[in-house]
């Protein structure tokens, strides 16, 4: 299996200004057989249908796939009208992450929050910096904040 990811609008972090979905094969590493995010989710939402979860700080939703091409275009479209995002809007920046299992959508606020600029992979929990002062800002930022704030806050944790 395999985690697939688009960045989509100008505050998406994406790296290459063409449309494109990549896909990182699972495991990530070999002593890293679920994804933060995973652990979070799989363990306490339901079986299907979506949700934005108060078990992440930052605003999302989250929809657990029965499978099939069809099932992920059902999931896209419910998790897109949802936060009110329209596909084809420039202006609407967001990051989609999907499995065979699941999909998450999450609109993004900014490309960059204290100098760091998050990607589609970050929001799995794997954060990558190009330096070491980039380590020093996200230790301050904390990986939590530096996702809010490229994002928005979860309406959900605030119930």
């Amino acid at each position: 299996g395999g985690l697939c990811f688009f960045n989509r609008g100008p505050a998406s972090g994406f790296s290459q200004p063409h449309k494109h979905i990549q896909v990182v094969p699972l495991p990530v590493a070999p002593n890293c057989e679920v994804m933060p995010l995973e652990r979070q989710l799989l363990v306490t939402e339901p079986l299907t249908g979506r949700l934005e979860t108060a078990a992440l700080p930052y605003k999302h939703i989250f929809y657990r796939r029965r499978g099939g091409a069809q099932d992920l275009r059902f999931g896209l479209t419910e998790a897109m009208q949802f936060l009110g995002l329209e596909e084809a809007d420039p202006a609407k920046s967001w990051n989609l992450l999907w499995t065979s299992e699941w999909l998450i959508v999450i609109p993004r606020s900014q490309e960059t929050f204290a100098g760091l600029s998050p990607n589609a992979v970050a929001y799995t929990g794997a954060l990558f910096v190009k330096s070491e002062e980039d380590v020093v800002r996200l230790r301050e930022v904390t990986p939590t904040g530096l996702l809010v704030g490229a994002g928005f806050p979860s309406e959900a944790r605030e119930r």
